[in-house]
């Protein structure tokens, strides 16, 4: 009885699938990310650019007086403005010879988290609309970064349509922030924005309050 068992066992482990080899799944693995290197580094690195120009900026703008912020705003938004640009022209570049987008499971979240905030930062409408049609397939399979969200909003608001994740025109309601009334089907609106893995907007709003100080209006 065991020894037919044992036959049994032997011949259906013959025809089964093939043995999967650790080795060469390791080496697959690393060489699609080293496939992709020069992409990943080149993203990840203007993503570090753009957010210590932001960040540096908005420190040293905590410092100056309210009466000069708006000056101060418009002096240094010349050079934000240029970068903002060589980073879309850099994008555009590799969207051509990368067909489809970023997602995070090839180029990783740091990169992909980059891509977006390029797009983010750019005025030029219709560049956006061509980066968003590549975004959206994605998006709907969890391979995109959650400022997917402000890409989103601040597209829609360009459009004049309104915001799904209420990333964007903060209202002021008794000295602080408050939900925008621009946003579609408010009552669902955490519930999307948890779908990205989004924060709150009590914890949005904190933030806004350390980063700005108290809204006016």
């Amino acid at each position: 009885m065991l020894r037919a068992l044992g036959v049994a066992f032997v011949v259906s482990l013959g025809a089964g699938a093939a043995w999967s080899d650790p080795f060469a799944d390791a080496r697959a693995k690393v060489a699609e990310v080293t496939a992709k290197a020069a992409v990943i580094e080149a993203l990840t690195g203007m993503g570090e650019v753009d957010y210590l120009a932001r960040t540096r900026f908005l420190e040293i703008r905590k410092t100056v007086p309210a009466e000069q912020r708006s000056e101060l705003e418009k002096a240094i938004g010349t050079q934000i403005d240029a970068m903002d640009q060589a980073h879309e022209k850099r994008l555009e570049a590799l969207m051509a010879a990368n067909p489809g987008w970023f997602p995070i499971s090839v180029y990783g979240q740091r990169a992909a988290g980059a891509a977006l905030t390029i797009v983010n930062h750019s005025q030029n409408l219709a560049f956006r609309k061509r980066a968003m049609a590549l975004m959206e397939p994605l998006a709907a399979r969890g391979e995109l970064p959650g400022n997917y969200a402000n890409v989103y909003d601040r597209t829609a608001t360009m459009e004049g349509r309104l915001q799904r994740y209420g990333t964007q025109n903060f209202r002021c309601v008794n000295g602080d922030y408050a939900v925008p009334i621009d946003v579609e089907a408010p009552e669902q609106l955490e519930a999307r924005r948890a779908q990205l893995k989004l924060e709150p907007l009590a914890q949005s709003f904190a933030a806004m309050r350390q980063i700005y100080g108290p809204c006016k209006g």
